[in-house]
């Protein structure tokens, strides 16, 4: 039996939760922890690539909040190109400005 993380478990139940109600509301203040684990970047590529759910402003919040330790997290990096392909144009900018000074 594999030894699961505390942030796996965490993504786990998000995602339970999520998929109990089809509710977004139960990803908030949890997408950081999800976009850092194999399983929980998986199920936010998948939810945002097939669009799913238009891009919450409060996961839009979170995600920039936290954005350049996404960009070079081993998971992390692949939500948010994924992300990137779903956003409009003044999101993409937004985004864009938040990092240029880590660039």
């Amino acid at each position: 039996m594999v030894a699961m993380k505390g942030n796996e478990v965490d993504a786990l139940d998000a995602i339970g939760a999520y998929e109990r109600t089809k509710d977004i509301s139960c990803l908030y203040k949890k997408i950081v922890i999800l976009a850092s684990c194999q399983i929980g970047s998986k199920f936010l590529q998948r939810i945002f690539s097939r669009s799913v759910h238009r891009l919450d402003r409060q996961i839009f919040a979170e995600v920039l909040q936290d954005v350049d330790r996404l960009m070079v997290d081993q998971y992390g990096n692949y939500f948010v190109q994924t992300l990137i392909e779903s956003l409009d144009r003044s999101d993409r900018v937004r985004l864009i400005e938040n990092v240029r000074h880590f660039i």
